[in-house]
């Protein structure tokens, strides 16, 4: 009968930090750089379903510090509303700009035009 051994230690096989940034996505990011001193107002478009992961920190990165910007957060008709608002709300709590202020945001909803006009004001 063969006696199992169990490895004593766990090498990882995978680098600390994956690499899942394409190189398309990163060639739009630098030609968006150069886009970015061209506008007066940025909005930035995440997912209401999933409002924490629809952020890209690299793209905000780019963002001259005295640019406005606005974040929406679309598809709201596709979340849990109250539940997606709730979230929301709190992300927003902690959420700064480059020169500590809060940064405005709203959720709609395109397909339903929920919000629409109040996204339209803003601009």
């Amino acid at each position: 009968m063969n006696q199992v051994k169990f490895r004593t230690e766990f090498v990882k096989g995978v680098p600390n930090r994956i690499n899942w940034f394409p190189g398309h996505m990163r060639r739009a990011m630098r030609l968006l750089e150069g886009e970015l001193k061209k506008v007066d107002v940025f909005i930035e478009v995440r997912d209401a379903r999933i409002p924490k992961t629809s952020r890209n920190p690299e793209l905000i990165a780019l963002l001259p510090e005295k640019m406005k910007r606005l974040v929406v957060y679309n598809k709201i008709d596709l979340a849990f509303e109250r539940k997606a608002v709730e979230l929301i709300k709190d992300i927003h709590l902690n959420e700064k700009d480059a020169r500590g202020k809060e940064v405005p945001y709203m959720h709609l909803s395109t397909k339903k035009n929920v919000n629409m006009q109040k996204l339209l004001s803003f601009i």
